[in-house]
């Protein structure tokens, strides 16, 4: 048995916004597949609107008497404007999802499930732009990138900031301390500002940029934007912030 995008001439699959999802959707859908792309609209987890992709389970599920295998290949997968979703592995199922490179979330993301990841062995690229990113890394406490440290190689997570509404404040280093970059992840904050004058020269701030050497330029959806953003100058201050000592007090406290 084959799903019946197996052998379909189907490079990109998109879920627009006039797509529900008041039931489960089975994961044989996407046997066989090989998909360029699978954009998924609007996804919403709210009092007034609740529209939530889940997928059933696959466990002990047989055909004809043999346990399945999926091969379900989608390279590139995004959600675009969602809204309070919880992404946990009833949103990214690992039979589908589970051989994909890239994911670009754009939206309100309430949590990621710390674990979810775990099974993405082949993920390289995960990009978030998020309308809400304080109020995830507080709920969050960024858990989540403890799984990349050992399924992952050669991973590049991207945050955009399309308004600077968060100033990385010394107090909230903590929430900060798996953003380390080793020789598997490279972490990156990409914001909507003109100038880098712009932005609060914090110890948690100098922390997240103290690997980056020079800065660089370039437009998204029309603003200026700045990926990197001191000067190796800016970075003497680092000394002050004495940045092993509060990485242990953090792990102290967990």
């Amino acid at each position: 048995y084959n799903g019946f995008l197996s052998d379909a001439d189907i490079q990109t699959v998109v879920f627009s916004h006039g797509s529900s999802f008041r039931n489960e959707l089975c994961p044989l859908v996407f046997k066989s597949s090989n998909l360029g792309g699978l954009m998924i609209i609007g996804l919403v987890d709210s009092w007034i609107t609740r529209n939530v992709l889940r997928f059933s389970k696959l466990e002990g599920v047989y055909f004809m008497k043999r346990s399945i295998n999926m091969q379900s290949f989608i390279n590139e997968i995004t959600f675009m404007n969602t809204y309070n979703i919880l992404l946990d592995e009833n949103i990214l199922n690992e039979h589908v999802f589970g051989n994909s490179i890239t994911l670009f979330i754009y939206g309100h993301i309430r949590l990621i499930d710390a674990n979810v990841f775990k099974s993405f062995r082949f993920l390289r690229r995960l990009d978030l732009t998020l309308k809400n990113f304080r109020e995830f890394v507080h709920k969050s406490n960024n858990d989540w990138l403890k799984s990349f440290r050992t399924t992952s190689k050669n991973m590049r997570i991207s945050f955009t900031l399309n308004k600077q509404d968060y100033t990385f404040p010394d107090e909230d280093f903590c929430l900060f301390k798996h953003f380390q970059p080793d020789s598997k992840i490279s972490i990156q904050l990409i914001f909507a500002v003109s100038t880098k004058e712009n932005l609060n020269k914090s110890c948690l701030m100098l922390f997240l940029t103290q690997n980056l050497k020079e800065a660089k330029r370039g437009r998204i959806g029309g603003n200026d934007m700045i990926y990197i953003l001191f000067d190796k100058e800016d970075l003497e201050s680092l000394k002050r912030c004495n940045i092993s000592k509060r990485i242990n007090m953090c792990n102290n406290l967990t």
